[in-house]
């Protein structure tokens, strides 16, 4: 391995990906690097004993090279991970970035929705608000009825109500009407449109 093999496994990018990469390369060479030379090494005194002086200069040359090579390697290996931890770092601030981004969009859009909800829930209330009063006229005529003996004219009302065989419909709503208020439920219709123009007049802290 030359010195231009081991520029060769430095990252071909700055992100985690390229440098977690960069650093399995580097340290898979690493360990073939050393084999090399442990075996090199091992064989370096029957080298210097038998062989020629030729060949015992281009073997101390080879183990020379190794663990050269080694020692780049491990140096790369050693750099690395502070470059990974930067890294990470980095592309936790951008998806916490976009986070954000999405999260204000979010907001944005759900506030333009408040306006449409106290449209609905202010509808509703009102509407909760006149079925109640035809409700409770109904009952006051039911029991004028009945006290009138006209029981059989009060009880077509199950006509209109088919699953209330006690004939007590029409139900007033109201009475388990909870408006969510901008500080807690409301009761009635009167008692949420005075929150509301508090909470517009102060809001909550």
């Amino acid at each position: 391995m030359t010195l231009r093999d081991v520029l060769g496994l430095r990252p071909k990018g700055d992100t985690v990906a390229a440098l977690r990469a960069s650093l399995t390369d580097t340290e898979t060479a690493l360990a073939s690097m050393r084999s090399i030379a442990a075996g090199l090494e091992a064989e370096r005194g029957a080298v210097l004993l038998d062989a020629s002086p030729a060949e015992a200069e281009a073997h101390e040359a080879k183990l020379m090279a190794a663990r050269g090579e080694a020692e780049r390697l491990a140096a790369i290996a050693a750099a690395l991970p502070a470059r990974i931890m930067a890294a990470e770092a980095r592309e936790r601030a951008t998806e916490l970035d976009h986070i954000a981004e999405r999260a204000e969009a979010e907001a944005a859009e759900a506030a333009a929705l408040v306006p449409q909800i106290v449209r609905a829930l202010e509808e509703a209330a009102e509407l909760v608000e006149r079925h109640d009063a035809l409700a409770l006229k109904v009952h006051g005529a039911n029991r004028e009825l009945r006290a009138g003996g006209r029981d059989k004219v009060a009880l077509p009302l199950l006509r209109v109500w088919p699953h209330d065989p006690a004939g007590e419909r029409p139900l007033t709503l109201g009475k388990g009407l909870a408006l969510p208020g901008p500080r807690g439920p409301c009761t009635t219709l009167a008692q949420w449109r005075a929150e509301v123009d508090r909470a517009e007049a102060a809001p909550p802290g």
